[in-house]
C-alpha cells in the first residue's frame, strides 16, 4: 500500500520516544491535498478547520481502498449519493440496518480488484464490514481505515454502541484519525501515532457572541430580522425548535433531525416540515438542525446566516463549544453573511486544565473498578448484589461476560472527561470567547445585559396575579426596544394564548390604569370596553357616511347598519360579563356631530348625517 506523507515543510517538528508531532502554517483557503499527498498512515490529524478537503483526499484522490468512518447515516448521504440520489461510482454506503443480502453485495464490491473502493460506514456499523465474507486477512492489510470527524465517538456518548468501532479499528495495519476539532484520546494505544497540526496564516471567519441571560427569547428576536438569504439555526432540542418556530410564525421553514415517533409527536402539526437530508432542494427560508447534523455534511449557501444556540438553563443546549459549536459554524462551504452565537453562560471565572480533569476522571474510574471487583469477590455465590455500584461502573468501564471482572475503558473515561470541560465552558463567556478563538475564529462579543422574559409559572397564578406579571413583562419589552437595541416588542407573542386579553387591556389602557385599578379583571375588562368604544367612534362614523352617504336614513335601516359596525369594531356593553354588543341608538351616533337634521317622510322619521359636520374629534383626516 502506498504511504502517505506530508508534501510540504512543517513549521515546527516534535520528536518523543513514541512518535513524531508535526506542526504546520497555511493559508487559510489551503486544502489538505496540498500538505499531504495521502493521509499519512497511524496518525491523528487535526485539519484546523472545516471543509479542508480530508474526505475528499481520501475517497477521491488516494489511489487505494478506503473504509472512511462517519458519524451518522445523513453523512453518508451527503458524501455517497448526489442531489438526485444517485450513488457516487466506486462507492458504497454500510448503514446500521445491514440485512443478509447485503452482505453478499458488499463482499462481492470489495473483491472487484479492478478499482480504488471506498466504503462509508458509521462507527456503529463497521463491524458489518467484518462479516460480510471477505477475507479479513486482506481486510485488515490491504485497505485503509480512515476515521473521520473522530472526535464524534467521545462526544456523541449517548450513543450505546459508537465505542464499537474501536474494537476493529486497530487490528488495521494502515488507519487514522481526523478532525477539525480533535480529541486529546488517553488510550495507550493511541499514543504512538503521530501528530498533524494545520494552523493558519488568518482567521476562519468572523462570529458574533451575542451574550444574554434568556437566550431563546434572544433567539425570537434574531428570528424576526430581516435576512437577505436563507437562516440555518442549530438547536439540539425537537422541543425548542417547534416553540421558536410556532412562536415566531414561520411558514417557509425545514426541520432536520432523527426521525422518530417521539420526535414526530413533539413537532406534532410541524411534522410535515421535517427533512432528512439537507440540501438545495429541501432548504427553506428559515431551516433548523438537532445535533445530528451539527458536523460532517457539506452546506453550499452562499450569503446564509448561521445561528448557533447554547443555554446552560437547558441540558440539551450545552454543546461544547470546541467541537461541536465550531462543527456547526464550518458548515457552509461557501461565504455565510454572518455567524451568529446565541449564548448564556453562569458567570463563574473557573476552569480547571484538561489535565487536572483527566487525572481526577482516571483516578476515579480506577478506584471503581477495584472496588466492583473486591465487592464481585466479596460476594461471590450471593444474590443480593450493589447495582448502584454496577451502574456507576459501567460508566467508566466495562464487565466481562464470562469472568464478570470489571475492566477499564480509555473511551468511556474520554467521554466523560470531554462532557465536563465542555460543561466548563459555559463557566464564563471569556472562556466561550477563547474556545472561539482557539478554533480560529475572529469573536466579536456582544453582551445584552437584560432581554426580557416572562416567568413560566404565571399560568399558576390566580388571574390579578397573571394580569400583574403580564403587565410587568409588556412594560419591560416597551423599555427595553429602541432605535438602539432589537425590538423586544415582538415577544409579546411569548404570552400564553389564556394571557392575551392582558396584551389588548395593556395597549388600550397602559400599565399605570391597570395598576390604578388595583389589576381587578372585572374593573379593567370594563375599563377597556368604554375606552376601546370612545376610540372606535370616529371609525365607525366613517364607515356609516361611506355606506349611506348624503341620503337620509330610517330608523329601521340605522339600527342593521350600526349594528354590523359595532360587531366590527367590538363596541360591547362595558359592564357585562359575557360579550354582548351595545345596542344602535340614534342619539348616541347624533351626539358625534355637531349638526344632525331629522324630518319625517310619510309619517316616518329618518335622518341625514353630513361629513362636513363630524365633532373634530371624531373626524379621520385623509
Amino acid at each position: 500500500m502506498i504511504q502517505g506523507k506530508h508534501i510540504i515543510e512543517p513549521t515546527d517538528v516534535l520528536t518523543t520516544g513514541i512518535r513524531t508531532e508535526y506542526t504546520f502554517e497555511v493559508d487559510i483557503d489551503a486544502r489538505l491535498s496540498e500538505i499531504f499527498n495521502l493521509i499519512p498512515n497511524n496518525s491523528i490529524i487535526n485539519k484546523g478547520r472545516c471543509g479542508i478537503g480530508g474526505t475528499y483526499l481520501e475517497a477521491v484522490i488516494a489511489e487505494r481502498n478506503s473504509i472512511i468512518v462517519v458519524p451518522t447515516n445523513a453523512i453518508i448521504d451527503n458524501k455517497c449519493f448526489d442531489e438526485d440520489g444517485m450513488l457516487h461510482e466506486n462507492y458504497y454506503p454500510v448503514r446500521g440496518k445491514f440485512v443478509k443480502k447485503d452482505f453478499a453485495a458488499l463482499n462481492n464490491f470489495m473483491l472487484n480488484r479492478n478499482i480504488n473502493k471506498t466504503i462509508f460506514c458509521t462507527p456503529e456499523s463497521l463491524g458489518k464490514i467484518t462479516k460480510c465474507g471477505f477475507p479479513l486477512n486482506e481486510l485488515y492489510t490491504d485497505w485503509f481505515i480512515l476515521f473521520d470527524e473522530a472526535h464524534t465517538t467521545i462526544t456523541d456518548n449517548f450513543r450505546k454502541n459508537i465505542l464499537s468501532a474501536f474494537d476493529y479499528f486497530f487490528d488495521f495495519e494502515n488507519k487514522a484519525l481526523i478532525s477539525a476539532t480533535p480529541y486529546k484520546f488517553s488510550s495507550p494505544k493511541l499514543a504512538r501515532f503521530d501528530r498533524y497540526t494545520i494552523g493558519f496564516s488568518e482567521t476562519v471567519n468572523d462570529i458574533e457572541i451575542h451574550h444574554a441571560e434568556n437566550v431563546l427569547s434572544l433567539l425570537q428576536v434574531f428570528l424576526n430580522e430581516n435576512f437577505s438569504g436563507r437562516v440555518h439555526v442549530f438547536l439540539n432540542s425537537v422541543n425548542e425548535i417547534a416553540n421558536a418556530v410556532k412562536m415566531a410564525e414561520i411558514i417557509d421553514c425545514s426541520i432536520y433531525c432523527k426521525y422518530s415517533e417521539e420526535n414526530m409527536d413533539k413537532l406534532d402539526e410541524l411534522r410535515g416540515n421535517f427533512r432528512d437530508v439537507p440540501n438545495d432542494a429541501t432548504y427553506s427560508k428559515f431551516n433548523f438542525y438537532t445535533s445530528k447534523y451539527f458536523e460532517g455534511w457539506d452546506m453550499h449557501d452562499s450569503g446564509a446566516t448561521i445561528i448557533i444556540v447554547s443555554d446552560t438553563h437547558n441540558i440539551s443546549l450545552q454543546t461544547g463549544v470546541s467541537n461541536k459549536c465550531i462543527q456547526a459554524a464550518g458548515r457552509n462551504r461557501v461565504t455565510c453573511e454572518r455567524i451568529i452565537h446565541l449564548t448564556t453562560d453562569r458567570n463563574t471565572l473557573e476552569f480547571d486544565s484538561f489535565e487536572k480533569i483527566e487525572e481526577d476522571h482516571i483516578n476515579t474510574a480506577t478506584s471503581l473498578v477495584n472496588r466492583y471487583n473486591e465487592h464481585n469477590n466479596d460476594t461471590f455465590g450471593n444474590k443480593v448484589s450493589n447495582k448502584r455500584l454496577k451502574e456507576a461502573l459501567l460508566d467508566y468501564g466495562n464487565i466481562e461476560e464470562t469472568t464478570g471482572i470489571a475492566t477499564y475503558n480509555d473511551f468511556k473515561v474520554d467521554q466523560l472527561v470531554n462532557r465536563f470541560m465542555c460543561f466548563q465552558e459555559y463557566n464564563h463567556i471569556n472562556y466561550i470567547k477563547s474556545a472561539w478563538e482557539n478554533g480560529w475564529y475572529n469573536v466579536k462579543c456582544l453582551r445584552h445585559y437584560y432581554v426580557p422574559n416572562l416567568d413560566p409559572s404565571i399560568k399558576n397564578k390566580k388571574t390579578s396575579h397573571k394580569i400583574q406579571e403580564g403587565v410587568k413583562f409588556l412594560e419591560m419589552l416597551e423599555k427595553n426596544t429602541n432605535d438602539e437595541h432589537h425590538n423586544f416588542k415582538i415577544l409579546e407573542k411569548s404570552l400564553p394564548i389564556d394571557l392575551d386579553p392582558i396584551r389588548k387591556y395593556y395597549d388600550e389602557l397602559g400599565g399605570e390604569k391597570m395598576r390604578e385599578l388595583g389589576y381587578d379583571p372585572i374593573k379593567i375588562r370594563t375599563a377597556y370596553r368604554k375606552s376601546n368604544n370612545e376610540r372606535v367612534k370616529k371609525f365607525i362614523v366613517r364607515d356609516f357616511l361611506e355606506t349611506i352617504g348624503d341620503r337620509a336614513i330610517y330608523k329601521e335601516e340605522f339600527d342593521i347598519i350600526v349594528h354590523d359596525l359595532y360587531v366590527k369594531y367590538g363596541v360591547l356593553k362595558p359592564n357585562e360579563s359575557k360579550n354582548i354588543y351595545e345596542v344602535p341608538k340614534v342619539a348616541e351616533i347624533k351626539r358625534l356631530f355637531i349638526k344632525t337634521k331629522t324630518t319625517k317622510t310619510n309619517g316616518i322619521t329618518s335622518y341625514k348625517f353630513k361629513k362636513c359636520l363630524i365633532k373634530p374629534q371624531y373626524q379621520i383626516l385623509d
